[in-house]
């Protein structure tokens, strides 16, 4: 769950020009049938996979990231924050979560930090942020987009 920023380095210097957040999501073990160690590793990776998206869209959108600039030998006098943030589902590529599982995760997360923005109202000039999620197919476009509407809808995520 742990996020951290790095600067974009040759080719991608002009594409991420504020640098690169990196999160670690746990792997994901497949759960055959239902014990309660078993539920207690669903939970659990359920967690961190939350806080995962959590720690990385709160350092790319924070104004106050003079750690994680200086850490990562970024320019520590620059505090603004991102106008957007692409992100992959992470968990569902090498970590071997199923992506409609990381794909809740990934709606869910975002939906809470907008959640979170609005109770803190906003300020006027504060810039609008985006999260887009960058997937392979239209399935999963389709996926998250349902999901997103789901959720959105519901009072609880």
């Amino acid at each position: 769950g742990e996020a951290i920023h790095t600067p974009a380095l040759g080719l991608l210097k002009k594409v991420f020009v504020g640098g690169i957040v990196h999160v670690v999501p746990p792997f994901y073990s497949l759960i055959s049938g239902i014990n309660e160690q078993q539920d207690k590793d669903r939970k659990l990776w359920i967690e961190k996979t939350q806080t995962a998206y959590t720690n990385g869209i709160h350092l790319a959108f924070s104004n106050d990231n003079d750690n994680a600039r200086s850490n990562s030998r970024l320019d520590s006098t620059t505090k603004e924050s991102a106008a957007a943030l692409i992100c992959p589902i992470i968990g569902s590529g090498a970590r071997g979560a199923p992506f409609e599982k990381s794909g809740r995760i990934a709606i869910s997360s975002a939906l809470q930090w907008q959640r979170q923005k609005q109770d803190q109202q906003l300020k006027k000039d504060d810039a609008l942020q985006t999260i887009r999620f960058g997937v392979l197919d239209d399935d999963h476009a389709d996926y998250l987009s349902e999901t997103l509407d789901e959720l959105s809808s519901s009072s609880s995520i």
